[in-house]
């Protein structure tokens, strides 16, 4: 036997909730499959979303969750998703353990990971003074010391970037080589530092950082580390799916998180290049709302080219 909804969501983040509150609320019936592990999960606090500034990601996933319990319309479930297959009247899902799932709508909101550069202890200050984005975590560091570690060319865009937060900026990157004489040039204007050497480790206490150690063994000081690192998405169901992607990675979807897939939506870091939570929210919230659209445009289509007379 399989259970049968009208939607399934691959994602229990922001973008995963959002549109299933919308959805609930709007009667239809909702599975959110979700893993457990988002991509903030290791941060203490998460800044931008009004109302919950400063809330631990936990706890804000938590509340959501609570505020989803009284619409019964709504089931969550633990397990994840393995495969997934286009079947006649939607979508099939094969999850690790557990039922079967037939749906007629699916919304990926699986989110994405950072890989992250290979610097052995780097998981230690992870989350807590090593980041990727200045907009979610620059206002702790301002008028700090600030490292900006990656390829040259994004790397010199985000400490472009950063330098609204701070004037202290040191770009180590190993293929500065890369860079153009125009990038040269606003380095020097801007008097941001340049080492053309990888991390080899970094230097602090517990989970603060004071330095970072380069392969030539210099020691550069600062307080945090800003990453430009390349990003996946955490399962391969959109691949197995045949959704187009961008170059980044990133799903191709219109502007109500329509995937080129009939059918198949996508919300949050795994459809945008803006990695903010309350965007994640708001990209949830919307294809919720095309969701209904489509189901209610599909329902007029069936009463105005039925048989006239025949009730509906």
């Amino acid at each position: 036997m399989m259970q049968r909804y009208d939607v399934a969501i691959v994602g229990g983040g922001a973008a995963g909730l959002s549109a299933a509150l919308a959805l609930g609320r709007a009667c239809r019936t909702v599975v959110v499959f979700d893993g457990g592990q988002p991509r903030n999960n290791v941060a203490r606090h998460m800044h931008g979303f009004l109302s919950r500034e400063g809330i631990s990601p936990r706890k804000f996933l938590s509340i959501a969750r609570s505020q989803l319990h009284r619409y019964h319309n709504v089931q969550f479930s633990n397990d994840r998703i393995q495969n997934v297959e286009v079947a006649a009247t939607g979508f099939s899902l094969a999850a690790t353990h557990g039922t079967p799932v037939l749906t007629n709508r699916v919304v990926l909101a699986n989110g994405i990971r950072d890989v992250l550069p290979a610097i052995g202890n780097i998981d230690q200050f992870w989350g807590k003074s090593v980041f990727v984005c200045p907009f979610c975590d620059g206002w702790e560091f301002r008028e700090q010391a600030i490292v900006v570690y990656g390829a040259a060319i994004k790397a010199v865009e985000l400490a472009k970037e950063l330098m609204a937060w701070t004037q202290d900026i040191v770009i180590c990157s190993p293929d500065a080589s890369s860079l153009s004489q125009e990038q040269r040039r606003w380095l020097c204007a801007a008097n941001v530092g340049l080492r053309e050497q990888s991390i080899e480790r970094l230097l602090g206490e517990r989970e603060s950082l004071h330095a970072v150690r380069l392969s030539n063994m210099e020691i550069v000081r600062c307080r945090a580390l800003f990453l430009t690192v390349p990003a996946r998405q955490t399962c391969a169901l959109s691949k197995k799916l045949g959704c187009a992607t961008l170059q980044d990675g990133s799903l191709i979807v219109d502007e109500w998180g329509r995937t080129t897939v009939p059918g198949c939506y996508a919300a949050g870091d795994a459809a945008t290049s803006l990695h903010q939570v309350i965007a994640a929210a708001a990209s949830g919230t919307r294809c919720a709302v095309a969701i209904v659209r489509d189901f209610t445009d599909e329902l007029a289509a069936r009463v105005t080219n039925g048989p006239v007379g025949a009730p509906v």
